[in-house]
């Protein structure tokens, strides 16, 4: 991590959401708040610099009158997570990841990749994996006449006791992630 820390970071944001301590720094002040767009809903400032995972982004590109391009770079703590010339990418990797994050680290909540459906005023929570037919069969049944609850949400979404996830992630049930540790940061 010694190395990431010696790029030069020009700003930074800590945050909370759904009780993980996140934090993301940037070499390029306006990638700051395009970056306030891919965060989770419902996410709040935090004054304490300890975090849980910190993201790094290197926004590269190219000089006037230049033909050297230079990449743009994704870190989660000491992992490059992308590196490339579409610095749309950089977001879209973070955005993902970050939801992946939370929803394995939240401290209260368990991430459900479903579709739900109301039935005589009870939920029908039909979970399963991305392509498994979930979609198909919510809309058979609000075809019969079944209300649709939700169906493809954002992860974020509380429903009762579970979140829907729209993304298919790598995630396995109730698994946690074990000895979490804090980094303390600085710009």
């Amino acid at each position: 991590m010694e190395k990431i820390d010696r790029l030069g970071w020009a700003a930074g944001i800590s945050f909370t959401a759904l009780g993980v301590r996140v934090g993301v720094r940037v070499n390029d002040p306006a990638a700051l708040e395009r970056l306030l767009g891919h965060l989770p809903p419902g996410w709040k400032p935090s004054p304490s610099p300890v975090v849980e995972r910190l993201y790094s982004v290197v926004m590269g590109g190219g000089n006037i009158g230049s033909r050297v391009r230079r990449f743009s770079l994704l870190y989660a703590d000491r992992n490059e997570l992308v590196r490339t010339l579409q610095r749309d990418e950089v977001f879209e990797v973070l955005e993902s990841d970050l939801q992946r994050h939370i929803a394995e680290a939240a401290p209260r909540r368990l991430f459900v990749h479903a579709g739900v459906v109301g039935w005589r005023g009870r939920a029908i929570v039909i979970p399963g994996r991305s392509c498994s037919g979930k979609t198909t069969l919510v809309a058979e049944l609000v075809r019969a006449r079944a209300p649709i609850i939700l169906m493809n949400m954002p992860c974020w979404t509380l429903v009762a006791a579970c979140i829907l996830m729209q993304d298919p992630y790598r995630f396995a049930g109730t698994r946690r992630l074990h000895g979490r540790r804090n980094i303390r940061w600085k710009l």
